[in-house]
């Protein structure tokens, strides 16, 4: 008889009568009813026989209470005992769920979406029945947002860059922090789900990092990496797009295009939408951000480098620095353009674009004081990404100006801190409390009337929905909320 590798189907009985599905370890289906539960799950190893050569897969079934619990299943769904393959009535029987998988979704009111996977080895899929419902907010919404949130999701937050939004989705470290959660930005329903491995399939590993989004549109990934791994999916999929090992101690930074990790030498691991490619650092240079096609661009001694070589960079060319000014250190790129903060003789910060590629001075502003924008000192051989941009990057903010994409500069009220960012809008928390801004350099205040002070959002997406994370008792959740259309 034919060996296959072999799928774990489990199904386990939770309480009022629900079930949760899960393969290979991994929960596919939860809080669904048992013959929902059984047609996700079988769904799941016809997608993976369709990944063989052989169009073929070995099933181990536990929990499943019938006479076979370890068959064959094929890419169109035919299954057979391995220990009775002539049993005709065995295999009618359970070819009769495969070809009727179409129907008892649609009756179950479950939401089943099969992906591609490009590593059989860690199964990223998605499958769940819709679950989410209505939930007050047990914390004080930011005005011109409902108290009720739309929906919410059980999360674990680490702070910054835990929350990404792209095309309709929402990404945070799931529950345990084994991986990432992508969830409907509009239902909260899981549309797919990914393992950060870091040991074997199903075992939790601790998220260190994201996850983060980089490059837009079809190419669009997930990214997240774990204290020795970094992960990419496809974002609207869920599709593996690639696992690699990082070096040790690597020093991990993700930029609006891509991720940066260094060790201890002088080469940098890129991963972008294109892949994962490596770049050789200039001695003493830090990197300040990645292009789209994995360029690096690098400062240091008052110069700056656009490496795409993983052995030349060259040496260089001189930026022109302000007069009489000190070099803060490299913000990172914006619209093609490369933000370099100094220090003038007043203590005050002197932001400076220059265009990639040519290193010539695009524009000049005076920002206040250069506190926050001082990244000389870090002794990091990757800067940090000091500019918060939305997805399309069509605008960026820099401490408290933010910068159009014509390179304009306008003033943000003094303190601003961004917590979250959009391609149509921004949240931060200033002086003054909460306020928004938005691309033409507007602001208004969301600060209280009352005396409560309201949540500051970890993420906001272009169609306007809101995402604060908090604690309900022991309890992390990630809430979506909805506009009452009085916030400006």
């Amino acid at each position: 008889m034919p060996v296959y590798p072999v799928v774990r189907l489990e199904l386990r009985e939770l309480t009022g009568g629900l079930w949760s599905g899960l393969a290979n370890g991994i929960t596919v289906c939860d809080q669904a009813d048992e013959q929902a539960a059984r047609v996700v799950l079988l769904a799941q190893a016809a997608q993976a026989a369709s990944l063989r050569p052989g169009g073929a897969i070995r099933v181990v079934a536990e929990g499943f209470n019938d006479e076979t619990s370890d068959f064959v299943v094929t890419a169109d769904g035919q299954m057979t005992p391995t220990g009775a393959p002539n049993e005709n009535r065995s295999r009618r029987r359970v070819t009769a769920v495969a070809s009727g998988i179409v129907a008892v979704v649609a009756a179950a009111g479950v939401t089943l979406t099969m992906v591609a996977r490009a590593a059989p080895s860690h199964p990223r899929t998605a499958v769940v029945a819709p679950s989410a419902s209505a939930t007050q907010l047990p914390v004080v919404p930011p005005p011109g947002y409902g108290a009720v949130a739309a929906w919410a999701a059980p999360v674990s937050f680490s702070g910054a860059d835990a929350v990404a939004t792209a095309d309709g989705l929402v990404f945070a470290p799931n529950a345990d922090a084994s991986g990432v959660v992508a969830l409907d930005a509009g239902t909260g329903v899981r549309r797919w789900q990914g393992t950060l491995a870091g040991g074997s399939l199903g075992t939790p590993a601790t998220m260190a990092g994201g996850p983060v989004v980089v490059g837009s549109g079809a190419a669009a990934m997930v990214m997240a990496w774990s204290v020795d791994h970094v992960a990419a999916w496809s974002a609207t999929s869920g599709a593996a797009k690639g696992e690699w090992p990082l070096p040790a101690a690597a020093q991990v930074v993700a930029y609006p295009l891509g991720v940066v990790a260094v060790g201890q030498g002088q080469h940098a691991s890129v991963f972008t939408s294109s892949g994962m490619t490596e770049r050789v650092i200039p001695a003493g240079a830090v990197v300040a951000g990645v292009t789209g096609d994995g360029g690096v661009v690098t400062v240091g001694d008052g110069r700056a480098w656009l490496v795409t070589s993983d052995a030349v960079a060259g040496d260089g060319v001189p930026l022109t620095a302000p007069r009489g000014t000190t070099v803060l250190g490299p913000l990172g790129v914006a619209h093609g353009v490369l933000v370099m903060a100094y220090s003038n003789p007043s203590g005050d910060a002197v932001l400076t674009g220059f265009r990639v590629g040519t290193w010539r001075t695009a524009w000049s502003v005076d920002a206040g004081p250069a506190t926050g924008f001082d990244t000389t000192s870090t002794g990091q051989t990757v800067s940090p990404a000091l500019l918060e941009q939305g997805r399309q990057a069509r605008w960026a903010i820099a401490g408290t100006e933010l910068m159009d994409a014509s390179g304009r500069m306008h003033p943000l009220p003094a303190g601003w801190v961004t917590t979250a960012i959009s391609d149509q809008m921004a949240f931060g928390t200033a002086s003054s409390g909460l306020a928004v801004a938005y691309p033409d350099g507007r602001v208004t205040s969301a600060a209280s009337s009352g005396t409560a002070t309201p949540v500051a959002p970890v993420a906001v997406d272009d169609a306007g929905h809101l995402f604060v994370v908090a604690n309900d008792g022991d309890r992390t959740s990630l809430y979506a909320l909805q506009s009452t259309g009085s916030r400006r």
